[in-house]
C-alpha cells in the first residue's frame, strides 16, 4: 500500500512538473504561430534574448526593501521594517575598472561607502569601513584608530577576471546559440506529443487550453513518445547536460545517453513505468482548474498564460497554484509581468502562504524589473514567519560608461596587508 502511495505522489509530482514545463516552453515560443503543425514550424525561429555588451559596459542601480519581517522564528533575527540595501553600479571591463556606491537605510540611519575594483586591487572607502565598524563593533578589523581615506588590497584573482568577460560575450554568443539548438530540439518534441485537438485558432490569437483529462491525455502522449523514442529523447537530454556542463556531462555525453536509455528500458521491462490508469490516478491527487496559453500570430503581439492547479488532500497537502504571465513585443522592445501564488496546508496544521509579483521591461539597451515577494508561515494559526520583500533593478548597457575609481597614493591610502594582523597569504600548492 505504501509503495502504491509513493507511486502516485510521484506521478502527481511528474505531472506538476510537466505542466510547469509546459508553462515555460510555450511562454518563450516565438510570435509566429499557430496550430500544432505551424507551431512545430515557428519553433525552427525561435530564439532567447542574445548576448549584447552586458558584461563589457554597463550601469545600473539596485534596491532591496525590507517591507516586512517577523515572527516566532525570527525573533533573534530582527531587521527594521523598511530597511533598504541600495547600490548605483558602473562596469567598464576593457578598463579593468568596476565601482559600487553603496547605501543602506538602517534603524532610522543612513550608511554610505564606496568599493571599487582596479585591474588587481580590491578598494574600500573610509565611509564604508566606517559603516561596517559601527553596524558590527564586535568585530575587531585590526585597523590602527586613525587611517586614511582608503584600504586596498591586492587579489591576484581579481586580474583573471578581466580577460574572462572580455572574452565573455564571444563565448556567451556560442553558448546560447547551442543552448537554443538543444531546448528547440525538447520543445519540438514536447510539443509533437500534445494530440492536435487541444490547439484552437481564433482570428490572430493560437491558443492551447488544458482541462483535467486533456492533462491526463497529454502526460500518457509524452511518456509514450519517451518511451517509443527513448534514443531521441535521451539523445537531446544528454545535449542539454553537456551545454549546461552539468557533474562534468561534457566528458561523460555517452554514458549519460546510455544510461537514460538503459532506465526507460528498464522501467518498461520491470513494470515500473507508468501506465495509462496509473496516470489517471493523479486525479485523485491535483485538479487543473484552468491551463491556458494563448499567443499573437502577429510578431511582437500579446502572450500569455494562465494555469490554476489545487492540490487534493490525498497528495497530503490541500493547497493551490496559480501562474500568470503576459508579455508583448520583441526581445528590444518588451514589456512583461510575471505572478506566481502558492498556498498550502498540511494536516498537522502547518501552513504556506507565498508570491512573487514581478515586472519587466526592455528599451533598447535598457532593462527595468520590478519583483516583489512574500511569505507566510503558521502552526496551528500561530505565525512563525511572515516577510515581504521588494526588489527594484535599472540596467543601462553603454559603451560610454565612465567609471572613476580614486588615485591611490602613499598618503590618502594604506594597504591592509601590510597591517601587523593581516591574514597570511594562501600558500601555491605543491606541483
Amino acid at each position: 500500500m505504501r509503495s502504491r502511495l509513493i507511486k502516485r505522489k510521484t506521478l502527481a509530482i511528474l505531472v506538476l512538473a510537466v505542466i510547469l514545463c509546459f508553462g515555460f516552453t510555450f511562454a518563450v515560443l516565438a510570435a509566429t504561430v499557430s496550430p500544432k503543425d505551424l507551431v512545430l514550424t515557428a519553433i525552427d525561429n525561435m530564439d532567447f534574448e542574445p548576448a549584447r555588451k552586458l558584461h563589457n559596459h554597463l550601469s545600473g542601480n539596485a534596491t532591496l526593501t525590507i517591507d516586512r519581517l517577523e515572527g516566532n522564528s525570527l525573533e533573534e533575527f530582527s531587521i527594521p521594517i523598511g530597511t533598504s540595501l541600495g547600490c548605483d553600479y558602473k562596469l567598464d571591463v576593457p578598463g579593468k575598472k568596476a565601482g559600487v556606491d553603496l547605501n543602506l537605510k538602517y534603524d532610522n540611519k543612513d550608511y554610505r561607502g564606496q568599493i571599487y575594483l582596479s585591474d588587481d586591487k580590491l578598494i574600500f572607502s573610509k565611509s564604508f569601513v566606517t559603516a561596517l565598524q559601527e553596524l558590527a563593533p564586535q568585530s575587531d578589523m585590526g585597523l590602527p584608530d586613525q587611517y586614511p581615506e582608503y584600504l586596498y588590497q591586492s587579489v591576484p584573482e581579481i586580474s583573471e577576471i578581466w580577460p574572462s568577460l572580455l572574452n565573455y560575450q564571444n563565448n556567451e554568443m556560442n553558448r546560447i546559440n547551442q543552448i537554443n539548438a538543444e531546448i528547440k530540439a525538447l520543445i519540438k518534441f514536447l510539443v509533437e506529443a500534445i494530440p492536435a485537438e487541444y490547439f484552437s485558432v481564433s482570428g490572430s490569437t493560437v491558443t492551447l487550453e488544458l482541462d483535467q483529462d486533456g492533462l491526463i491525455t497529454t502526460v500518457n502522449a509524452v511518456l509514450q513518445k519517451v518511451k517509443d523514442e527513448k534514443t531521441r529523447f535521451a539523445d537531446i537530454i544528454a545535449n542539454i547536460a553537456v551545454v549546461y556542463d552539468t557533474a562534468d556531462a561534457a566528458d561523460n555525453q555517452a554514458q549519460i545517453k546510455a544510461e537514460i536509455i538503459a532506465d526507460i528500458h528498464g522501467a518498461v521491462k520491470n513494470g515500473t513505468w507508468p501506465t495509462e490508469d496509473q496516470v489517471k490516478m493523479i486525479g485523485n491527487f491535483i485538479q487543473v482548474e484552468q491551463f491556458k496559453w494563448q499567443t499573437s500570430i502577429i510578431p511582437g503581439g500579446q502572450k500569455s498564460l494562465d494555469a490554476s492547479i489545487a492540490l487534493k488532500p490525498e497528495s497530503g497537502l490541500t493547497g493551490q497554484i496559480d501562474i500568470n504571465s503576459e508579455s508583448a513585443g520583441k526581445a528590444d522592445n518588451l514589456t512583461g509581468t510575471y505572478d506566481l501564488k502558492l498556498s498550502f496546508t498540511e494536516p498537522d496544521g502547518i501552513s504556506f502562504n507565498g508570491a512573487i509579483e514581478s515586472d519587466m521591461t526592455i528599451k533598447g539597451e535598457k532593462t527595468t524589473r520590478n519583483t516583489g515577494l512574500s511569505a507566510t508561515s503558521k502552526t496551528a494559526g500561530v505565525v512563525e514567519f511572515d516577510m515581504a520583500a521588494s526588489f527594484k533593478l535599472t540596467q543601462q548597457v553603454d559603451d560610454g560608461t565612465i567609471v572613476s575609481v580614486p588615485a591611490l597614493t602613499e598618503s590618502n591610502s594604506l594597504n591592509v596587508d601590510k597591517l601587523p594582523n593581516a591574514p597570511e597569504p594562501t600558500p601555491e600548492p605543491l606541483r
